[in-house]
């Protein structure tokens, strides 16, 4: 039992007792204790709870729309479709990332951007500052520490993990530097500023004002207008927007029989095109937003992709409101720039597919292989191709195999079966044709000796109490710091 601090005298050995003592609590707090502390209260309620409560009433419940007016029904549908357009329209694409402008000269911006701002914030997300900081910060630190949305956690924290829990204190850091910077920017934004600072009351107009009103006006039981009109619309709604964040970052699984891993990749993850396929099975549910990969290399464009025949619903419904001048202004990156993206991702691809491959196809080490002597090679080679086929070609030193590859060699299988048995290193290396650096590469898969005759040989000069291995080791050594080539680069 210690003392209060109040009781200790001011001094630096106590000072450093209770900082010691401190770390000591710290260190041994427990991990259920430290979950408890980074849960977001309003969270758990808002994002998690509230969805898990209408999946399970829908579920077991089964409450059928049908059964109301078709005044409700069709009131249900509008109160949808308007909250889903000011999130994925009205938040995402012109308050985060100014993919249009609103016409200023006309007399409906000021009612669009009030309708934006109230039923915006209903879904759950927090008001336009909050979201503009959070998914910016998601965009500029994509898969960091510091990015809120870190797939490198896991899925599950990619999907609602975020939004239950505290960020690490990097992320916390920046997120509270970076609103800040959005408050003073929106400080002469009417509607913005006004979003801001009444987001809780305008939460609760949402969520039970708005559907209590439509129950009194329409003689509808309190709880199914609360449900359809505030639980279901927001559950939805949020699931279709965490849904494209985690698509854009997990989708490579279904297309490929190859590990997660290898497709791991940052240019992969967030950039690269969603497959046709795929896209049309989710555009539906995710109000089109699954190219959200395409979105992460240009996230101003207003478009979610360059092909006129995917399911980019948002890119329509900007057109049509940008014909009737609602909209005055779309952006729209350069094709050029598109052109220069693709070529540079797939020279990325391309690259990633060489590393993969030469990983896969390691090689065995030279000072793994076992020693041939030159009447070895020669009686072993003669009799291997006349007895199994089996076809051994010494080049630079090397003995290799190349039975599997005399079918499929581009010179014709004639100049192989004429080296069998012989040193093919000049022909090789210009003789017949010089081969390039991915012929060396190849080749290195081939090994299974290493020529070395008793005293002077294509190893050097043998010294008289030296071992084999040893002796091959000194001559590899010699080669390197001489600054010659080795006899299969990027592949020893």
């Amino acid at each position: 039992m210690g003392l209060s601090n109040s009781l200790l005298p001011d001094n630096p050995e106590t000072n450093f007792i209770i900082k010691k003592q401190q770390k000591v609590f710290k260190k041994y707090e427990s991990k259920f204790l430290h979950i408890l502390k980074k849960i977001k209260l309003f969270n758990l309620f808002i994002n998690i709870l509230i969805p898990i409560i209408t999946l399970f009433y829908l579920l077991f419940k089964i409450p059928a729309i049908i059964q109301f007016s078709k005044k409700f029904v069709y009131l249900v549908i509008i109160n949808y479709i308007v909250s889903i357009c000011s999130l994925f329209l009205g938040y995402h694409k012109y308050f985060a990332h100014r993919s249009f402008e609103l016409n200023t000269h006309s007399w409906i911006e000021k009612p669009v951007l009030f309708t934006i701002a109230v039923f915006g914030v209903g879904i759950g997300f927090g008001s336009i500052i909050d979201f503009k900081t959070y998914h910016l910060l998601h965009h500029q630190q994509l898969d960091t520490v510091t990015d809120p949305l870190n797939y490198e956690l896991g899925w599950l924290f990619h999907q609602w993990g975020h939004l239950l829990f505290k960020g690490k204190k990097k992320f916390e850091i920046q997120f509270a530097k970076n609103k800040e910077i959005n408050i003073k920017r929106y400080k002469n934004d009417s509607v913005v500023n006004w979003q801001h600072l009444r987001r809780y009351q305008l939460m609760f107009l949402n969520m039970l004002a708005f559907p209590l009103i439509v129950s009194y006006l329409m003689k509808i039981p309190k709880w199914n207008c609360i449900f359809w009109l505030s639980f279901f619309k927001f559950s939805l709604i949020q699931q279709q927007w965490l849904l494209t964040e985690t698509i854009g970052h997990i989708y490579p699984i279904f297309l490929s029989k190859d590990s997660l891993s290898k497709l791991k990749l940052p240019f992969v993850n967030s950039t690269n095109d969603m497959p046709l396929i795929l896209h049309y099975l989710l555009a539906l549910l995710v109000f089109g937003e699954t190219n959200h990969n395409v979105h992460h290399a240009f996230p101003n464009d207003y478009r979610q992709s360059f092909n006129w025949y995917y399911l980019d619903f948002q890119k329509w419904i900007i057109w049509i409101l940008y014909k009737l001048n609602i909209i005055s202004k779309v952006y729209k990156v350069n094709n050029n720039h598109i052109l220069k993206y693709k070529l540079e991702n797939e020279q990325k691809l391309i690259d990633y597919e060489l590393n993969y491959t030469s990983n896969l196809n390691k090689t065995v080490s030279l000072n793994d292989l076992p020693i041939w002597s030159v009447e070895q090679f020669a009686y072993r080679s003669n009799r291997l191709w006349k007895e199994k086929k089996i076809a051994l070609v010494l080049i630079e030193g090397i003995i290799h195999d190349v039975t599997s590859f005399i079918n499929g060699h581009p010179g014709g299988e004639q100049l192989i079966i004429s080296a069998i048995g012989k040193d093919a290193t000049e022909a090789f290396n210009g003789g017949v044709y010089y081969h390039s650096n991915a012929s060396r590469n190849l080749m290195a898969n081939m090994r299974i000796g290493v020529l070395i005759t008793e005293n002077n040989g294509v190893w050097g000069t043998k010294k008289k109490h030296e071992g084999g291995l040893e002796y091959r080791k000194r001559m590899e050594i010699v080669k390197f710091q001489n600054g010659k080539k080795f006899f299969a680069p990027m592949a020893a």
